[in-house]
């Protein structure tokens, strides 16, 4: 649960603005016990439920091709489901509430069962906020015969978002009952059956091997999909599932990127996104054994040179597609297209591609919606990957050409097939829709921009597609 507080400085106990870092109980206490109770609002948060509730508030508007129509499931054949560990509290009872009302189905695990008992003293217990044993395990008596002091329940996570003027948000959170959750042996069986896509919040590096499980099983479980016989044009194959995390905060890229790097390098990551800060994360980490091939140099797109050759250094080690959000820059993907050899044997593709033997890099820029007022920018980066994704989703269910185009990269040739992700038009519909949808984020205070944002950003995409209709009847 986010606790939303305009400030007008940072406590003296935070010495860099922005990012995210975890905390403590008695250190969650002291930080709220140092703010007026009037300057504070509550409303349900996470990375990932952001994301999830952003993805179903706009499938419900866009999937069937009409008009916004919120509060019904976002699609027949689509549904969003969020898993988290929650604990045996009030606030996950809100917390619960708030994602069925968004058209989410929740799969929240409680603290104290089976899946809480199952992560006793396992794994790295770094960022966890519960004080004694690993994993909330009670520590023994001290002695004679004495009995073991019991732990006390661990709560719902709580997120202190710091929003000073200017609209910047510094985030600190106490895991509590997050914590436990430590391995993808815990998520619910059969979770990631049937799944187009799968969302994994960057903060699951805390856990050693968490992420990585976690889109091993989601691709283990992925069915192919499926292939039209009716189409006269080459399809362009969509993945059986779409992976994608984020980077969470810089504080994250720097501590575990060891963790980030070896996740990349599996190949389980279609998409990985980040923002300005933790592009410059990323980037620190020099090119030993991760850097792409081809002269580093612009693309003609925003976005600085550190941001660049932290989006090269993401393909270099794994991904399939890198975006920066880079709030009134607008927004930055880097995708990885395979080489194709013509007739002759050489290999194909425009100047603006770059990379190594085997794969060209293209990019794609698309400008910030105009903000004329900055609420704040908690969940702004959430609501822009909920954009991407949806768009992505979309695209994937959608019978469009397999040509590929744009600003940013080559053109295919006649009779290619290039994978949903290599396509030009479909990565910049992504940044379009995720930069509307950040753009509703910041306007508004807090995570949920609200059904009337909501509205709005669909009422645009529709707009957009009306448009693009007439041109081709044109």
């Amino acid at each position: 649960m986010d606790v939303i507080a305009h400030v007008d400085s940072l406590p003296a106990s935070i010495h860099e603005p922005g990012g995210c870092l975890p905390i403590d109980g008695p250190g969650m206490e002291e930080l709220l016990s140092s703010l007026p109770a009037q300057s504070t609002r509550r409303s349900p948060g996470g990375s990932a439920s952001n994301v999830a509730r952003g993805v179903a508030e706009l499938l419900s508007r866009l999937a069937s091709g009409h008009g916004p129509s919120a509060g019904s499931p976002p699609s027949e054949n689509i549904r969003v489901q969020f898993i988290g560990m929650v604990g045996d509290d009030e606030t996950a009872a809100e917390y619960e509430a708030a994602l069925v009302r968004r058209g989410v189905a929740p799969r929240l695990l409680r603290a104290g069962g089976g899946a809480g008992a199952a992560a006793k003293g396992g794994g790295e217990d770094r960022g966890d906020c519960e004080e004694g044993g690993g994993g909330g395990e009670g520590g023994a008596g001290g002695g004679g015969a004495s009995a073991p002091s019991p732990s006390p329940p661990l709560t719902t996570a709580t997120c202190l978002c710091l929003v000073t003027p200017g609209g910047q948000r510094t985030m600190r959170t106490c895991l509590g009952a997050a914590s436990l959750l430590k391995t993808e042996r815990q998520l619910p069986a059969g979770w990631s059956e049937g799944a187009a896509a799968v969302h994994v919040e960057g903060y699951a590096l805390w856990r050693e091997g968490l992420a990585a499980g976690a889109m091993e099983a989601a691709a283990a479980a992925a069915a192919p999909a499926p292939s039209s016989a009716s189409s006269s044009s080459p399809a362009s194959p969509a993945p059986a599932v779409i992976t994608s995390i984020d980077c969470a905060s810089f504080e994250v890229v720097r501590a575990r990127r060891g963790e980030l790097e070896a996740l990349l390098a599996t190949g389980r990551v279609d998409v990985l996104f980040c923002n300005e800060e933790e592009a410059a994360a990323l980037a620190e980490g020099g090119a030993e054994g991760g850097s792409a091939g081809g002269d580093e140099e612009g693309d003609g797109d925003e976005g600085s040179p550190v941001v660049s050759r932290a989006l090269r250094r993401a393909l270099g080690l794994g991904a399939r597609v890198a975006v920066a959000s880079l709030g009134p820059a607008g927004a930055r993907a880097m995708a990885k297209r395979r080489r194709r050899r013509d007739s002759g044997g050489e290999e194909k593709g425009g100047a603006e591609e770059k990379g190594d033997d085997h794969f060209s890099f293209c990019s794609y820029w698309c400008p910030a919606e105009v903000v004329e007022s900055v609420e704040d920018t908690v969940g702004a980066g959430d609501a822009f990957a909920a954009g991407f994704l949806t768009s992505l989703l979309l695209s994937g269910s959608s019978s469009s050409s397999s040509k590929s185009g744009g600003s940013g990269g080559s053109g295919a040739e006649e009779g290619e097939q290039l994978s949903l992700l290599e396509r030009g038009e479909v990565l910049e519909a992504a940044l379009r829709l995720g930069c509307a949808a950040g753009a509703a984020a910041v306007r508004a205070s807090g995570a949920d921009p609200g059904k009337q944002a909501w509205d709005a950003v669909a009422a645009k995409v529709h707009k957009e597609r009306e448009r693009e209709r007439e041109l081709a009847l044109a």
